[in-house]
């Protein structure tokens, strides 16, 4: 058996002041197989967690600790909000049958304990987000409100939470503001500000990239005017992401802001990849291609999956009849596929009817002209969609709620945040004002970050990069997602050494993602600024903090020369081309 969440509970001691009803602590529990558990079991697992939990602060200067181990399962607890909420989850762990029918248990395929934490800590996020603070939502609605609201929508990301290694990985590990390679100029940064200033009751604008393509080009290009705390940053970030990688336009008007069940189904891409004689017989040599995983394969084989899941083998979504939902016009779904095709995924859609609000004005922004905006027909008149979020400004440890609009350009979407109760968002002649301003804008960013990427080489990188930067709050990546191995059981029937392919490529990605978590957790010393470790796979991991500014530096590179690299000149095991870049990543102090 594989992997597997046992429980997850929510709770907090404070909801029990008098000692006489600890039933009252717990507001959300999930079992495994959803069945109901007796109060007494809930009551036995957060009992435990506490109880571990204040005995390990006499030994740890106070600090809590975060993660229990047993011979069957793990246990992680992290308090997402400082009055006491805490969420503590059980994992159990992989199991076979061996000679005798004896049972033996592997962690091998769990991520460590940080990045478990890490994965419950941006889910609490993401409802915050949409919803606001536990402790905001109790003291405005009530418990049995919010356990209400708890129940559907932790019951949901349980499900779907894979608890095995999968998406962002060790890059969880760093939480900082994604940003995408390149720089705008600071003409374009100045006009970016000037939308801002201009706009009534606009506080900030985030410019993000998603290209599907280049791992490298996902990202923030544009942070807006320090008006909201980085944390709320990462928020939205994240939120948009998400929502983009759905490929499903009705993501960013889900409330709760939970869009993993939109994640497409992977039997179509299998429909369509059978009816693709063409496309089946290009999947079919790279993989015949694949002998050794190295960068080169992993990245060929992760850009081959990116490109088919945005380019139309993922067929049309459901269609949705809930009232309320938007759904594709055909314009923009054939301006969609045709602005993530391979050759340019990463420059602009050439047809303006693209562009287009995913919060605000529903529609095709060109066809709304101003007597449609003047009809007193309400049949006729222009559709608003609208969306909440729950931020913090800078320097604020308070949640507060915001208008949000969503503004999408392939490759770049523009979120705007508004004063709450903002009354313009209910005239449609102000997204047209703010639709000239903003596709002003869209030109100049591409341009900004196209000359960055030919000022560079374009010779492919042999290595991966994760750096961090504490003085900006931000990080830049070029390490690949993991992809979710039960995508492929179907894909293994239909072409066994296909996949197999696949797989294997798969593990080496994991194993990658591994040693860098290692690595990341046994460095970080006061006195220590430069470590090199060596795999079993042959894969060097090196991590530095550079001394000026604390930046930290994680690069990973297979040795595919015969023989083990020369221990006077270990920085040559990473690669001419890796020595180049982190040398001008140094001096730069950009990728």
């Amino acid at each position: 058996m594989e992997a597997s969440l046992e429980y997850l509970c929510i709770y907090n001691p404070d909801l029990n002041p008098d000692g006489e009803h600890v039933e009252d602590e717990v507001v959300f529990y999930y079992p495994q197989g959803e069945e109901d558990s007796s109060i007494d079991d809930q009551l036995r697992h957060i009992g435990l967690t506490q109880g571990v939990v204040e005995f390990s602060r006499g030994f740890s200067e106070g600090a809590t600790v975060s993660n229990l181990e047993t011979y069957k399962s793990r246990i992680v607890v992290k308090e997402v909000e400082c009055d006491n909420w805490w969420v503590v989850a059980s994992i159990n762990f992989a199991s076979t049958k061996t000679d005798g029918d004896l049972v033996e248990y592997s962690s091998r395929d769990l991520p460590g304990p940080d990045i478990l934490c890490m994965e419950i800590v941006n889910a609490y996020r993401r409802w915050r987000l949409h919803h606001g603070s536990f402790g905001d939502y109790l003291n405005l609605h009530g418990r049995g409100e919010l356990v209400k609201l708890l129940q559907s929508w932790w019951n949901s990301w349980c499900r779907n939470w894979c608890v095995s290694w999968h998406g962002p990985g060790s890059a969880l590990l760093f939480d900082g503001i994604r940003t995408a390679k390149g720089d705008i100029s600071s003409q374009t940064l100045e006009a970016a500000k000037s939308v801002i200033d201009r706009e009534d009751c606009l506080l900030d604008m985030i410019i993000s990239r998603h290209d599907q393509k280049t791992v490298e080009n996902n990202g923030c290009v544009f942070a807006g005017k320090n008006v909201l705390s980085s944390e709320s940053i990462v928020d939205v970030l994240n939120w948009v992401q998400d929502c983009e990688s759905c490929e499903d336009d009705t993501a960013y008007l889900d409330e709760t802001g939970f869009v993993y069940h939109l994640q497409r189904p992977y039997q179509q891409y299998l429909t369509r990849r059978s009816a693709s004689k063409q496309r089946q017989n290009t999947m079919g040599e790279m993989a015949s291609q694949i002998s050794t995983a190295t960068v080169d394969s992993i990245n060929n084989l992760m850009g081959m999956i990116n490109m088919n899941s945005v380019s139309g083998l993922w067929g049309s979504s459901p269609s949705n009849s809930t009232a309320g939902t938007a759904t594709r016009s055909s314009s923009s779904n054939s301006a969609s596929v045709a602005s993530t095709q391979p050759d340019d995924s990463a420059t602009i859609s050439e047809d303006i009817a693209e562009a287009r609000y995913m919060v605000g004005l529903y529609g095709n922004v060109l066809e709304t002209d101003d007597s449609t905006m003047e009809n007193g027909n309400s049949e006729s008149s222009p559709r608003i969609t609208k969306n909440v979020v729950y931020l913090s400004l800078s320097g604020s440890q308070n949640i507060e709620p915001f208008n949000v609009v969503i503004y999408r350009r392939r490759p770049f979407v523009f979120t705007l945040i508004y004063e709450h109760g903002f009354k313009q968002l209910d005239n449609a002649s102000n997204y047209i004002t703010l639709h000239r301003r903003l596709a002003s804008l869209v030109e100049p960013v591409a341009t900004d970050l196209d000359e960055c990427s030919s000022n560079q080489t374009e010779v492919p990188k042999k290595f991966y990069y994760i750096v961090m930067d504490p003085n900006k709050f931000s990080m830049q990546t070029s390490l690949p997602h993991i992809f979710k191995l039960p995508q492929l059981s179907e894909l293994e029937k239909e072409d066994p050494a296909d996949a197999e392919n696949i797989i294997l490529d798969r593990l080496e990605l994991i194993h990658v993602h591994q040693s860098i978590a290692h690595i990341s957790a046994e460095s970080g010393g006061a006195k220590e600024h430069e470590k090199f470790m060596r795999t079993s796979k042959n894969w060097w991991i090196y991590w530095a903090r550079l001394n000026d500014d604390e930046r930290e530096v994680i690069l990973a590179h297979k040795w595919s020369k015969p023989g083990k690299p020369s221990p006077e000149s270990l920085l040559s095991v990473l690669g001419r081309d890796a020595k180049v870049w982190l040398d001008t990543y140094k001096h730069y102090g950009k990728v």
